[in-house]
Parts: structure tokens; C-alpha cells; sequence
């Protein structure tokens, strides 16, 4: 195991050879302190970071840097349209700091183009594989390999027959709806609505309408939201531990909350691994995909069903709280651009090392919605756990939850601090089959 981490923790040495005494502007949808973590990592490589080109204003806690191009107030999609064909008062910005055009840009998760003005973009997104992010077109390559995935239909948004879908689908719990990528990124069950009654289906089908054109409607599935994340490298797949999603309901307005995630679950995960493994090897096989990707789903009763496909840097390895010097973020990119050093590190190596870390070190990155906590605080739960929390920005952030639940789940603690703490009655999957459950 520690020859893994070591190979692998010599990619530090592959990314300094590439990045030292480049010039970098950098791409990003919000400019605000996190983006120095980036910044960070390129200027231990000996990258100097000329810039930054952001889709909306600067936050009020944006790190310094010499030069800064507001583009307006874009969304994902549209700051991506923007690069592709930006103004002619960015031109002549960008040709004014870089007339020799040498500087190199590092893309966002969501750039979609090879160069800007001129100029290289490290780490962009190729078009077919953001195409298989659409939760209206993966089900193919799940009967490709053999995942399994919920019953469903995928129709127009504006089919009159989704009435009669809905009925055939619904197993009691209701259905959801999961709305085309037709105005680009829709994570975090923004683009996922749960209906239970006609009423909430005309609602849902109102709101679906202003952003979508297809939709995928599927039963709705008891058991614990979860996502296994793998990389695609040059000899093979390399497929990391399950983590929980932690994503709770609010039964009054049909919601689904998305609240981050947690790697202290502990589920029988091989076949979970097994299927992502599938989904990987054939990415890299019909659309030559390179990098990090995840599959993710459902864990019920009846085992495993996969709900998405997220073939980019999806969040929630947790490998940070473990080996926070090892540049994830620049690691990823370079994987994607094939980089030797990189791309040819060994699959069975990154898998052993990322999996080693994570399960030495298990870590939450959960917040709930907190309207009525006016403190840090800690609560103690039902069943007698003890969750230490702190409050910014109208969330709780939770720091620790002791002792850990059987298997390791978060999501009913999570479920009753949010409830404790003005959010309304949420719930989490633990509240439909409790014997069932790991």
C-alpha cells in the first residue's frame, strides 16, 4: 500500500515539470476564496497566476490577483457559450496583458472548448462526454454493460401522457422527474423533482417547463442516495469506495434537500464498485474518456439502482481530509489532458492509494438548512448520537456525529438537526424501511 501512495504521490513532481514558469489566467464560474486553493496548488508547481476570468462579480473575500475580467452575471452554461465566442472588449484585454499569446488557461469543470482567443485550454471538457451527464440519454450505456436502473420513461416535457406514466411507475412512494441538460448543469437535485400527487405533478411539470425539453420520469426508489467514484487511466479503471449522498425530503413541499456527502458509510460495496467499473471501461471505449467520473444511485432493499452519470470531477472522494497536500484538482486535469506522469500512473496504483487514505481518515462534508440556529451548537438525536455542528450562512455544517449509526450513515442525524433546527420536517431514507437499511 505505501508503494502506491508513493508512486502516486510523485505525481507532484510530473505536474511541477509541466506547470513551472507557465503565465495562467484562470477560468471560474464564482471568484471567490475557494479559487485560492487552485491558486495555491499552480504556485507550488512554479505557475505564476496572472488572473482570472469569472462569470460574476468577484465575493467580497476573492483572493488578490494582478488582473480580473468580469463577464457579466452568467450561469454555467452561458459563461461557457461565452467563451467560445467572447466580446471583442475581452480580446483586446487579453491581447494587451498577452500579446505573444503564451499564457495558458485552466479551464472550470464545464469548459467545453479546446482554446480561447488563441490560447490552450488545460483541462477542458470534450462535448460527448458531457452529453452522457444527461439523465435523459444515460439509461443507454446502463443496458449497454449491464447496470441496473430504475423502471422509467423519458418523454417530452410536454406529452400529455405523463399522467398516465406517472400512475404505471408510481410504487406507492411517488415518481421522480429529472429534467435534459437542455440549459446545461443541473447537480444537485436542482434538476430532480419528487411527485406524489396530481397536484404536485402540474406544479413540477410548471416549474420543469421554463428548463427543460425532455424529461425522465422513474419510480421513486427507497434507500440511502449514494455515489461510487472511479478514474479512467490509461491501462484500466480505477474505482473507489462508495460514499453516502447525504439528500433529504421535505414531505410538506415534495423536495428533494441535497446536503453534501459522507465517506464514514461502510455498505457491501463490491457489486456497486463492479458496475462502475462497467460504466468506466466503456466510457474510455466509445467515447475515450480520461479521468475522474461517478455512478450514482440508490442502495435499497433490493440492491442497487443507478439514477446518473457525472463523467468529470465529481465532489465527495473526501481524499483531502487524509493527504490535503496531494493536488486533486490539478491531478484530475492532467489526467484528462492524458498527461505522461499522469494518465500512465497505473490504475491498480491510484485505486489502492485514494481507497487507503479515505478509509484511514473518513470525513463529513454535510451542511443542512439552519433558518432558526443563531450559534454553533450541538444536538443530541434519538437514538442517543451526539452531533456537533457550526452555523454560517443560514446552514449547520456538521463537524462530528458520535457514535457512528450502524453501517455509518449520516443522513437521519442529519435529517433531525435540520428538523431541530427550524428547516421544517425533513426526513432521510432511514424513515421508509428501518429494518432494512444498513
Amino acid at each position: 500500500m505505501s508503494e502506491s501512495i508513493e508512486r502516486v504521490g510523485a505525481a507532484r513532481d510530473t505536474l511541477r515539470r509541466y506547470w513551472a514558469g507557465r503565465r495562467t489566467l484562470l477560468l471560474v464560474q464564482t471568484f471567490n476564496a475557494t479559487v485560492g486553493t487552485t491558486m495555491r496548488e499552480l504556485a507550488s508547481f512554479g505557475a505564476e497566476v496572472r488572473g482570472v476570468v469569472t462569470a460574476n462579480p468577484p465575493g467580497h473575500d476573492a483572493p488578490e490577483v494582478p488582473h480580473v475580467h468580469v463577464c457579466g452575471s452568467l450561469s454555467t452554461a452561458e459563461f461557457d457559450q461565452w467563451l467560445q465566442d467572447p466580446p471583442p472588449d475581452f480580446t483586446r484585454w487579453l491581447d494587451e496583458l498577452d500579446p505573444r499569446r503564451e499564457w495558458t488557461f485552466l479551464g472550470t469543470t464545464f469548459t467545453h472548448t479546446s482554446e480561447v482567443c488563441g490560447r490552450r485550454v488545460h483541462g477542458w471538457r470534450r462535448p460527448e462526454w458531457a452529453r452522457l451527464e444527461d439523465k435523459t440519454v444515460i439509461d443507454g450505456l446502463w443496458r449497454q454493460v449491464g447496470v441496473p436502473a430504475p423502471r422509467h420513461v423519458v418523454s417530452d416535457v410536454d406529452d400529455p401522457r405523463i399522467p398516465a406514466f406517472v400512475r404505471e411507475l408510481d410504487n406507492g412512494a411517488g415518481v421522480v422527474l429529472a429534467m435534459d441538460s437542455t440549459n446545461g448543469f443541473v447537480g444537485d437535485a436542482k434538476g430532480l423533482r419528487w411527485v406524489r400527487t396530481a397536484g404536485e405533478l402540474g406544479t413540477a411539470l410548471e416549474a420543469c417547463r421554463t428548463s427543460a425539453n425532455r424529461l425522465r420520469v422513474a419510480e421513486f426508489v427507497p434507500g440511502v442516495p449514494c455515489s461510487v467514484l472511479g478514474m479512467v487511466l490509461a491501462d484500466g479503471v480505477a474505482v473507489f469506495d462508495p460514499l453516502e449522498i447525504v439528500t433529504l425530503r421535505d414531505r410538506t413541499r415534495a423536495g428533494l434537500v441535497f446536503c453534501g456527502s459522507s465517506t464514514h458509510w461502510r455498505p457491501d460495496g463490491e457489486q456497486l464498485r463492479h458496475y462502475t467499473r462497467l460504466a468506466g471501461e466503456e466510457l474510455a471505449a466509445s467515447v475515450g474518456y480520461r479521468g475522474l467520473f461517478s455512478v450514482d444511485g440508490i442502495l435499497g432493499a433490493d440492491g442497487f439502482v443507478a439514477t446518473e452519470l457525472n463523467p468529470r470531477h465529481a465532489s465527495g472522494l473526501g481524499l483531502r481530509a487524509g493527504w490535503p497536500e496531494f493536488p486533486l484538482y490539478s491531478f484530475q486535469r492532467g489526467v484528462q489532458e492524458g498527461l505522461r506522469g499522469l494518465f500512465d500512473l497505473g490504475h491498480r496504483h491510484v485505486e489502492a492509494a485514494f481507497r487507503a487514505v479515505v478509509r484511514e481518515t473518513p470525513s463529513l462534508a454535510v451542511r443542512v438548512p439552519a433558518p432558526g440556529a443563531s450559534g454553533d451548537g450541538r444536538f443530541v438525536t434519538g437514538t442517543g448520537q451526539i452531533v456537533d455542528y457550526r452555523v454560517a450562512g443560514g446552514a449547520a455544517w456538521l463537524d462530528r456525529v458520535s457514535p457512528p449509526a450502524p453501517g455509518g450513515v449520516v443522513g437521519p442525524a442529519a435529517a433531525e438537526v435540520a428538523t431541530a433546527l427550524g428547516a421544517g420536517a425533513l426526513t432521510s431514507f432511514r424513515d421508509d424501511y428501518p429494518e432494512e437499511q444498513p
